[in-house]
């Protein structure tokens, strides 16, 4: 659905984005059982903004408030002044 603001971010079907710079991303090891830490063990901690997370520690703790809260968000940290 396109969104009738000025400011506007597309994406497409199928795009892929850094597990540990997207809210969408940071659901699933909640529900992905034995594969989480295999997954996890790949992470490349790229920076795509000054707010990515870049290491370990502060996805994991990341991780634990997201499971905590039910929900996730991306503050910036894919693209800069955008959050979903």
């Amino acid at each position: 659905m396109e969104s009738a603001h000025e400011f506007r971010l597309a994406s497409r079907v199928g795009i892929r984005r850094p597990l540990h710079a997207t809210g969408l991303e940071r659901l699933w090891p909640h529900h992905a059982g034995g594969a989480t830490e295999r997954a996890l063990s790949t992470v490349s901690f790229q920076p795509l903004t000054s707010k990515t997370i870049t290491n370990m520690v502060q996805f994991r703790s990341e991780l634990e408030r997201v499971r905590a809260q039910g929900y996730s968000l991306d503050d910036e940290e894919t693209t800069q002044g955008a959050v979903a």
